[in-house]
């Protein structure tokens, strides 16, 4: 009997949860609508190990942030996208505002700059690669 309330539990939690987790597909949940959002960032994340938990702190935090008129973390692809009043909030704010959550896990930083970053390294090693050996010797006849 246990076994079939915790089972039952554990199931209701579950169903719950994912019901309250969706959004509906198409629509932008605003988060503040006096905001007018005059700038949008993507900001590159790590330190997620769960899609609900570590999601839901991040993406709270954002919208808890004055300035901030919508913000909505990607699991999947480690990455936050807001829309904010730059007169209220800036760039560094945010991210300040990610990586101070919690126990300070969470790191943060412009996506183009994580980008920017391993296209550079992809760009050395595609040159040491493509690179011959060149011949120091001097050939005379």
């Amino acid at each position: 009997m246990k076994y079939l309330s915790v089972v039952l539990l554990a199931f209701s939690f579950l169903v719950a949860c994912n019901n309250s987790c969706e959004k509906p597909s198409g629509e932008e949940q605003v988060v503040n609508a006096d905001v007018v959002a005059d700038s949008e960032s993507k900001l590159a994340l790590e330190g997620m190990v769960c899609s609900m938990g570590c999601v839901s702190a991040i993406q709270n935090e954002l919208r808890s942030t004055n300035g901030v008129a919508f913000a909505e973390v990607n699991y999947e692809e480690s990455f936050a996208t807001i829309k904010y009043d730059s007169k209220l909030v800036s760039e560094a704010e945010l991210i300040a505002a990610i990586e101070g959550i919690g126990d300070h896990s969470y790191k943060a930083w412009v996506f183009e700059e994580a980008n920017e970053e391993k296209s550079d390294s992809l760009d050395v090693e595609l040159l040491e690669t493509t690179q011959e050996p060149q011949d120091n010797s001097s050939s005379s006849n």
